[in-house]
């Protein structure tokens, strides 16, 4: 009895065992390979292919393409060509390479970001010395903007005129941040890069946040709109230290 209560075990190990390295060739590891970058209205060729696969891959896969609030499925063999028609500025392209065995769970994800301009940023809106009225249009353009380019943050470059004073600079500054909130752009996504001039010049850049921290400004105070409240010691007057006469 004792005999066969071994040889049982034997055989459901030996089972188990097979059925699990079975699974693990029934269902290996997918590697999707695709472009960081590509511009607007540009095909790009997009691969998959099995862990350990000779490429190119001879094998298919259930591809789901996602662009904005397109989604497109297709079986198709492992590169497939995919294009960005539709996007006008900045926009992110989904791409899964999924198993056609159904009892596979196995599936490869790739993220492709599009911009009119790799690298460079975009100008929304630039201008000098609007009345209120005016501005407040303005930035309803930039959060309009904004809020159709997730993947991305605004610039806010001030070159304040030299006559205006600290107290002015700030409430502007402020003002501009509660409209981009009201209007719900995040401050997390609003950077403010302030400077002076002989007369006063405003601009609006929408960079990709991958790509933000290669632009910079020489000789400006760079301040996130979230650490607003800090600029409350930055916009005070310098005070120059006076010698004591003896």
């Amino acid at each position: 009895m004792k005999r066969i209560i071994f040889t049982a075990i034997l055989i459901f190990a030996f089972c188990f065992t097979d059925l699990a390295q079975t699974g693990e060739n029934l269902c290996p590891k997918i590697n999707i390979k695709a472009p960081e970058n590509v511009y607007p209205d540009e095909s790009f060729k997009v691969f998959a292919y099995f862990e350990k696969e000779s490429q190119p891959s001879t094998s298919k896969f259930n591809w789901v393409i996602v662009k904005d609030n397109e989604v497109v499925k297709k079986n198709d063999a492992g590169i497939i060509e995919i294009d960005s028609i539709g996007f006008e500025d900045f926009g992110t392209i989904i791409i899964l390479a999924e198993p056609t065995d159904e009892r596979c769970q196995n599936t490869a994800v790739a993220k492709v970001f599009v911009a009119i301009n790799i690298g460079s940023p975009y100008i929304i809106d630039e201008y000098s010395k609007p009345s209120w009225n005016d501005e407040k249009l303005r930035l309803d353009n930039v959060a309009a903007v904004m809020q159709d380019s997730k993947d991305a943050e605004v610039f806010a470059f001030f070159y304040f005129d030299k006559r205006i004073s600290h107290a002015e600079r700030k409430n502007r500054l402020t003002k501009i941040t509660n409209r981009l909130s009201i209007r719900g752009i995040e401050k997390s996504r609003i950077t403010f890069l302030i400077s002076e001039a002989d007369t006063e010049r405003i601009w609006y850049q929408l960079v990709p946040k991958k790509f933000s921290e290669q632009y910079f400004c020489d000789n400006c105070l760079i301040i996130k709109a979230e650490d607003f409240e800090k600029l409350e010691n930055l916009f005070k007057p310098k005070q120059t230290n006076k010698k004591r006469n003896k």
